[in-house]
């Protein structure tokens, strides 16, 4: 099974997944990477802003007469210098250079002026199968149809996501048209102003993460996981802040984890784990240890972990005492929580937007003399968790240190 990429390999190999030179497991696997990366996405945009900007330009071909003249001002200085004449051949050297500047200069400003807005938006991430490759340009006022999932990435805005048979049309770098099928946005700070129109209804944001369904034969819904947005329709003006959704002229509800499943059904989202103790790390022999624990994830749709008892069963502690002996042991009980459950007594669900953190409290058995020692909590599922809808994928926390007195 290939490694997962770090941002290290995907930042160092940027030029060869938009060039397609990538195997495909190589390719998807750097194209999921970005696609839940802020980070390594800001800096794929970054570069393809600049790459764009030469995809879009015509070839320019010089004057003939520009290239002679410079060529017969060179060859008469260079006619006239003599054997140690070091400022001469400076002065030549100046001359040539001044020329080149003055070129370079002149085709900066055809370059600047022969692009514009054209290109809206780049495609980051199109799922194998599909005869889009990452690197295409989206252009204003081109309809774009999605034959697969697809991730398109809007320089200084954010990036959306297309479901399938998504078909959209981008007015310009901040706006789109919706003719159907559905999309996810994450609008980063500087995106404020973007707007999505979807037949019905715009769509306006500033700063969030939501998602558009358009349906030929019904109303436009729409759904927020984070932040606000402001929805304008014949009936008037809407505001739908985290956690909420509503279809357009009816009442607004709770977001439910089913307006998400399509992105759950093609990505697999980046999940960690941190731990530290309380009281600063440090504790007095022979009294308990509690932990901070928390899941973090940056998914918009629901990540969902077994049910409390049951989760319990599968997280353990790894202790190294201060001899440098390792041991693993399950936390004792659950002292505080702060998470959500699918129903009552259900399993645990979060997203990015939604917390998930307990306190464990871990056995004071574990620490019989005093000095430091490292910790850390991991999530380990088992075979029944391997075989459902819950996450299940091993998770371990960065070490951290207690000192016992």
């Amino acid at each position: 099974m290939l490694k997962k990429p770090d941002c290290a390999f995907v930042r160092s190999n940027l030029y060869l997944y938009r060039a397609g030179e990538m195997g495909e497991e190589e390719s998807v696997a750097l194209g999921a990477h970005l696609a839940g990366c802020p980070e390594c996405m800001g800096e794929a945009r970054a570069d393809q802003s600049s790459l764009s900007l030469l995809n879009v330009i015509d070839e320019i071909i010089p004057n003939p007469d520009i290239w002679n003249r410079i060529a017969i001002e060179v060859e008469r200085d260079a006619s006239a210098v003599r054997p140690r004449r070091q400022g001469r051949v400076l002065s030549l050297s100046l001359r040539v250079a001044a020329a080149a500047s003055i070129l370079a200069a002149v085709f900066s400003f055809i370059f600047v002026a022969q692009t514009g807005d054209a290109d809206a938006a780049t495609v980051a991430y199109a799922a194998p199968g599909t005869d889009i490759a990452p690197g295409r340009q989206v252009r204003s006022g081109e309809l774009f149809m999605a034959p697969g999932y697809v991730v398109l990435a809007l320089p200084d805005v954010g990036t959306l996501k297309l479901n399938r048979g998504t078909e959209i049309t981008f007015d310009g770098p901040r706006h789109v048209r919706l003719a159907k099928g559905e999309l996810f946005a994450e609008i980063i700070p500087s995106g404020r102003g973007f707007a999505v129109e979807s037949g019905d209804a715009t769509v306006k944001v500033l700063g969030t993460r939501f998602g558009v369904k358009s349906a030929q034969s019904s109303p436009s819904t729409v759904y927020v996981v984070e932040g606000t947005v402001e929805v304008e329709a014949a009936f008037g003006r809407l505001s739908l802040s985290g956690r909420q959704m509503a279809t357009v002229g009816r009442p607004t509800t709770s977001l439910k984890d089913e307006a998400l499943l399509w992105i759950a059904a093609y990505e697999t989202p980046s999940l960690a784990l941190t731990a530290f103790a309380a009281e600063a790390g440090a504790v007095s022999r022979g009294d308990p240890v509690d932990l901070h624990v928390a899941f973090r994830t940056n998914s918009p749709a629901p990540v969902l972990l077994p049910p409390l008892d049951d989760l319990l069963q599968q997280l353990q502690v790894r202790v190294t005492d201060p001899s440098g002996k390792s041991y693993l042991a399950r936390p004792a009980a659950v002292v505080k929580e702060d998470f959500q459950t699918r129903g009552p007594g259900g399993p645990i669900r979060f997203d990015v937007s939604t917390r998930c953190g307990m306190v464990l409290r871990v056995d004071a058995a574990l620490f019989p003399g005093a000095g430091p020692y490292s910790l850390s909590v991991g999530y380990q599922p088992s075979a029944v968790v391997r075989t459902s809808d819950w996450w299940n994928r091993s998770v371990e926390s960065d070490s951290f240190q207690i000192e016992v007195r």
